[in-house]
């Protein structure tokens, strides 16, 4: 496990890792929006209290109190 953002005492952010699997679990402990400089390309949203997820241009937009986990596409190999 990663911690991210820790200097953000507001957000309680980590990287997990399982096998082949990874996750990245958003946690906003606050009652305000809060903008972090996460890439999301290559993750789809797992679980979560908002419906959708705010995110583009390598920026992701926290709103107050959500939590989101999003988990990276595994691509799927080609047997020829």
């Amino acid at each position: 496990m990663e911690f991210l953002f820790r200097k953000r005492p507001e957000v309680l952010a980590y990287r997990r890792f399982y096998g082949n699997e990874e996750l990245i679990v958003l946690n906003n402990l606050t009652d305000q929006e809060y903008v972090l400089r996460v890439d999301t390309e290559g993750y789809r949203k797992l679980l979560g209290n908002y419906e959708g997820v705010k995110a583009g241009n390598g920026q992701l937009t926290l709103r107050p109190y959500e939590t989101t986990t999003l988990e990276k596409i595994q691509r799927q190999s080609t047997s020829f």
